[in-house]
């Protein structure tokens, strides 16, 4: 088991950095006014847009060596590519995440999506992670903070990982901690507490929002598992984009949807569901992204999808596939409405 550290924080303007070394940018088309207001000596620039390894591999083969370090400006795939060439080539790496809409600026992995499925290595977390406020602030309300899902889906996570428990289906690696659980609460209370001044994108809110980030994350390292940040909601969150219309929902939005749909699969009543659904919208998440017929689809082909890819155990696999039983827990999560 690797205990993995987190990146150094610099919460600080980009035009401030200061940066003499020869330079890879990976970064993405829509910050290139960020990109402006970072002097750095680039020698090479890529803008990926695929997440698979045979092209983050592409771009590990075609870094030019006179590079010493490699900088990510962007989010989502810019974060992953990013890590896994500075991995590969053994090159540090400082991160500039223009949103906080998942933990990816903080993580030490990255996640290689193919069409029905999705795989996961361990690749280390960025030496330096430059936290520019502004820039975070000035990004669509519904997105920069939209990370509170990855705070906000402890909850139902630590459901399941004692569902797991109590039926006797951990993986002996995933051993249910107590302690690990009650730091796990402390976070969800702190995001809940919180929500309302992160989806203002108030500075101290958003800072609290990378503190409990970077608690999840390596709270995950230090367990050894992610069963105390990731459940059913995240499997949810993964399956549904299989679904035309729910393919390009950003993952937040999918994650969102997934943690209230398993609050109503523990049979939680609506009101409890209602809590969470009033945090999700106070920090900006929307939730009526995903269509309730798509919902339902995903739920009915749940069962044999955790068992195809030999998923965590989850009370997804005692989902009984019933639509009328399924249509009443999405009522339950108030998703139905």
């Amino acid at each position: 088991m690797n205990v993995w550290r987190l990146p150094r924080l610099s919460y600080q303007a980009v035009n401030t950095v200061k940066e003499t070394r020869p330079t890879a940018l990976i970064t993405q088309p829509d910050w290139a006014k960020q990109r402006a207001a970072l002097n750095l000596p680039i020698v090479v620039q890529a803008e990926p847009t695929r997440r698979d390894q045979e092209f983050f591999d592409h771009l590990v083969d075609n870094l030019p060596s006179a590079t010493q370090v490699i900088y990510a400006l962007g989010e989502g795939v810019v974060m992953d590519a990013g890590k896994y060439v500075s991995m590969k080539t053994g090159k540090p790496l400082v991160v500039v995440p223009t949103m906080l809409n998942d933990a990816g600026a903080f993580s030490p992995d990255v996640t290689f999506s193919t069409a029905d499925a999705y795989t996961r290595i361990e690749t280390g977390a960025a030496d330096l992670a430059v936290v520019d406020l502004e820039i975070i602030q000035s990004t669509p309300a519904h997105l920069r903070a939209a990370a509170i899902t990855d705070v906000l889906s402890v909850v139902t996570a630590l459901m399941d990982w004692g569902y797991a428990a109590q039926k006797g289906q951990l993986r002996s690696e995933e051993t249910f901690s107590p302690w690990g659980t009650g730091l796990a609460a402390a976070v969800v209370q702190q995001g809940l507490k919180n929500a309302a001044a992160i989806g203002k994108g108030e500075p101290e809110a958003l800072k609290t929002l990378v503190g409990l980030l970077c608690m999840t994350v390596q709270l995950d390292s230090l367990l050894g598992h992610r069963r105390a940040s990731q459940g059913a909601e995240h499997i949810f969150a993964e399956a549904v984009r299989m679904q035309p219309d729910a393919a390009d929902v950003p993952f937040a939005e999918r994650l969102a949807a997934g943690i209230l749909i398993t609050y109503a699969l523990h049979k939680l009543q609506e009101k409890d569901a209602t809590v969470m659904r009033s945090a999700l919208e106070a920090a900006g998440v929307r939730l009526k992204q995903i269509k309730k017929a798509d919902i339902l689809t995903t739920l009915l082909g749940l069962p044999a999808y955790v068992k195809r890819l030999h998923l965590p155990y989850t009370i997804l696999n005692d989902l009984e596939a019933n639509p009328e039983k399924l249509a009443e827990a999405i009522l339950r999560s108030t998703l139905g409405d």
